[in-house]
């Protein structure tokens, strides 16, 4: 009975994926909390910012130079980044990942923590700009509209006759 309780509280966006040079064995990867997302997003955002600062100065190839910054990136920040998303050993996570492995890492890590995030963002200020649209629509509609049926100025008595009876 404890596994079932264990498994009912089991974080959902955990993910486990292989790793291995010479024979895989699983690793967990789980979500970023929200102040570790910051803390990532701050030093990709640095890096970004120190990178095309580089790059004003540099030439019109791109390529070898990204590489090797990212390749620099992780080189520095590989521990604190494998401590925000995983419990593994950095040393032994080194050793037994392959740059493929780490690219779909990367993968699951973003699409966990920044792609679905982003589109419910999204989806919100579209709901609102959907809901703003048709309110707008129904209040030109009803503008547009003929008021309701006449107030009902012309009636059958008049006031002239009306007057010839009380005079």
């Amino acid at each position: 009975m404890p596994d079932k309780t264990r498994q009912e509280k089991a974080n959902p966006q955990v993910t486990e994926t292989d790793i291995g040079v010479r024979t895989l064995r699983k690793i967990k990867i789980y979500p970023l909390s929200m102040g570790d997302q910051l803390k990532l997003t701050d030093l990709v955002s640095e890096a970004m910012q120190a990178f095309f600062g580089m790059q004003a100065e540099g030439s019109d190839d791109l390529t070898p130079e990204f590489i090797a910054f990212v390749t620099n990136l992780l080189k520095e920040n590989i521990d604190r980044i494998l401590e925000m998303i995983t419990d593994e050993k950095p040393l032994l996570f080194k050793k037994d990942c392959t740059n493929t492995q780490l690219s779909e890492i990367i993968a699951i890590v973003y699409q966990e923590n920044f792609e679905g995030p982003l589109k419910k963002v999204r989806s919100l200020f579209q709901r609102d700009e959907i809901l703003e649209e048709a309110t707008d629509k129904q209040i030109l509609s009803s503008l547009e509209q003929p008021s309701a049926k006449s107030t009902g100025t012309d009636s059958q008595t008049s006031t002239k006759n009306r007057l010839k009876k009380v005079g």
